[in-house]
């Protein structure tokens, strides 16, 4: 507001007075508007991308004061003096009436090694720091089938006892496994057989799931040459047979 001072200056009863303006700012917290990536995303916040991309997060937000931004890979801060991994544009103004800004962050030539969740810290040294959603950055990870194989000790369909089909794969972006049989797919009626998954993780930058194709009471007619199929957005189908030899599995019965 506006205050005014009186004093009285002389001694026929004249006062003197001076004004001052008063303004009190508060500090307004940092907000973010958006936080992008260049490269093809997979979820929310999930970048996948070719090993040796460069790839760039964009962070937009309005702040009353040029603050500091650091940013951080799996939490930790980066330290990007000579470090020639990373390259930092920002943040400079964009909308002066709004207060906005913009920083573009570069994570070069990604890797195993440089993949994983990156994050931005703002402080504007009045309030407390804000930090960013975080981007999950990772490289492409090709399929591969680690096993498949009967998880019963008869390399057959045992008449009236229940016998499995295990097939455990790797990749990223997350593979989609489906069975073969004959060269065609293979579906259960979810009665006689059923297809499921047993476990779906993400371990060391690509996720490794494992599917049971099980037959609850197995007959002559599901015989066949059986096979695991596996791919995702990047990869082209990636197939193996149960058997070396891509021999049939046959039925059998105990004497």
């Amino acid at each position: 507001g506006v205050y005014q001072c009186f004093w009285e200056q002389s001694a026929d009863g004249n006062f003197s007075s001076d004004t001052w303006a008063l303004a009190v700012q508060i500090p307004v917290p940092p907000n973010i508007i958006s936080f992008n990536s260049s490269g093809p995303n997979y979820g929310t916040n999930f970048t996948i991308v070719p090993p040796g991309t460069d790839v760039n997060l964009t962070l937009v937000f309005t702040a009353d004061t040029l603050p500091i931004v650091t940013w951080l890979f799996n939490n930790k801060d980066i330290e990007l003096v000579n470090n020639t991994g990373f390259n930092v544009i920002g943040p400079y103004e964009i909308s002066e009436d709004s207060n906005r800004y913009k920083i573009i962050f570069t994570i070069r030539n990604i890797s195993a090694s440089n993949s994983g969740l990156y994050n931005a810290t703002i402080d504007d040294g009045r309030t407390d720091p804000v930090d960013g959603p975080g981007w999950f950055v990772y490289q492409e990870v090709p399929i591969n089938i680690v096993s498949f194989n009967i998880t019963t000790p008869y390399d057959c369909l045992l008449n009236d006892n229940e016998t499995s089909l295990r097939c455990r794969v790797k990749g990223l972006p997350e593979p989609v496994v489906t069975y073969q049989r004959g060269g065609d797919e293979f579906t259960c009626d979810g009665v006689s057989c059923d297809i499921s998954i047993e476990d779906n993780e993400f371990v060391d930058n690509e996720f490794v799931k494992t599917t049971i194709l099980t037959f609850d009471g197995p007959m002559r007619s599901d015989e066949g040459m059986y096979a695991c199929s596996a791919v995702n957005e990047v990869s082209s189908p990636v197939i193996q047979n149960l058997f070396d030899d891509d021999g049939d599995l046959l039925y059998c019965a105990l004497p």
